[in-house]
């Protein structure tokens, strides 16, 4: 696994969120997100997202206006 450049965390209820920066092989950036849940049964489980970094703006655009929609 690559090692994260920052990384955050955030707990929301049952659920935590980890916000990561990593670089790609060829040394460009992209933000990981992932959700950790707690199951029912007392396990984990964990799904996640990477955002390449030339999305960046088109994603943060995207995430504002669904934002001001709610």
């Amino acid at each position: 696994m690559i090692e994260a450049i920052h990384s955050e965390r955030l707990q929301a209820g049952l659920k935590t969120y980890f916000f990561d920066i990593r670089r790609t092989r060829e040394g460009g950036k992209y933000l990981q997100i992932t959700e950790s849940r707690l199951k029912e049964d007392g396990t984990r489980r964990r799904s996640g997202i990477a955002i390449f970094e030339d999305h960046f703006n088109n994603f943060k655009r995207m995430l504002g206006e669904m934002m001001r929609k709610r």
